[in-house]
């Protein structure tokens, strides 16, 4: 979690390129579920439960009631297996 918001965390390319955002959804503050949640395994997009919005991972919307993107979270790599959130 981060400020109390659960933080998504995914790593964007295998040149270690990271992508941290909040993981509420910006319409509505339900948990989003993942791809793995959906059982989709090719799906590359998070959904809201709650209303339907869609976002890609790196936080930007797809559709749905939201209007905004996700926030993204700062963050610092500090080792090859760890992140700092914050």
């Amino acid at each position: 979690p981060w400020q109390g918001k659960p933080a998504l965390v995914r790593r964007w390319n295998a040149d270690a390129s990271w992508i941290v955002t909040e993981g509420t959804c910006s319409y509505c503050a339900c948990v989003l579920k993942t791809n793995a949640e959906l059982a989709d395994m090719f799906a590359e997009w998070l959904l809201c439960p709650c209303c339907a919005t869609r976002y890609q991972f790196e936080g930007k919307r797809l559709s749905g009631p939201a209007r905004v993107d996700l926030a993204s979270i700062p963050f610092t790599v500090t080792s090859n297996r760890a992140l700092r959130i914050g």
